[in-house]
């Protein structure tokens, strides 16, 4: 398992450290301070991003030579194909957390236009990367049936595409209803940007 934090991050799941591998110099940092980030001129901003994702690709090759089957998040799987140089023997199953890299680019695009506000796009060296992975890639893990069907309308053959659900640890969250509670309380979990869609939450609000 090769990830981009600290060991410590996964502390509680339970995974001996000998199967877990680190290259935590530069992926935190874009993680944990994503305002200075974004307050860096364009270009230099963009090449940190393509940066940390092409470190973690290639220390993932490094470490995992030997092995013949790989699963990987979208973007960083790209130098795993290179492995030992034959590309037929391998399983490289890349997990998409999202739709289709150029409809998550165009949905992005769109929401800029309508609310006037500026949003990161994927860079055109990203949706190079990971159309080049859809290609090669033996499987292709969605988490619904919504993004599946967006790889399907750009061309990836649909029994590439498999769709696997979120899954959620019950233990950590459990619902409790209150019954003594009338009024609904909704709550927005996640980063208060238009890529996570609290534009669109905010204007269905007004229909209920």
């Amino acid at each position: 398992l090769v990830i981009g934090y600290p060991k410590f991050k996964l502390r509680n799941l339970s995974i001996p450290n000998s199967k877990l591998h680190t290259y935590p110099y530069l992926h935190p940092l874009v993680i944990k301070f994503p305002r200075i980030l974004n307050n860096l001129p364009f270009k230099l901003k963009y090449a940190i991003r393509e940066l940390d994702v092409r470190l973690i690709s290639k220390y993932a090759k490094k470490v995992s030579r030997e092995n013949s089957t790989f699963i990987a998040i979208s973007s960083l799987g790209h130098d795993l194909f290179s492995i030992n140089g034959n590309e037929e023997s391998k399983n490289v199953i890349i997990c998409r957390a999202s739709r289709h890299i150029q409809e998550q680019h165009k949905i992005l695009l769109d929401a800029s236009i309508k609310w006037n506000i500026s949003t990161e796009l994927p860079s055109k060296e990203i949706i190079s990367r990971e159309i080049s992975e859809y290609q090669r890639a033996t499987r292709i893990i969605v988490p619904s049936k919504i993004c599946r069907e967006s790889f399907i309308r750009y061309g990836v053959d649909a029994s590439k595409v498999r769709v696997v659900y979120f899954p959620s640890n019950l233990i950590d969250f459990k619902f409790q209803r209150n019954e003594s509670q009338q009024e609904v309380v909704l709550s927005f979990v996640g980063q208060v940007t238009l890529r996570k869609g609290i534009c669109t939450f905010l204007e269905a609000l007004e229909l209920l």
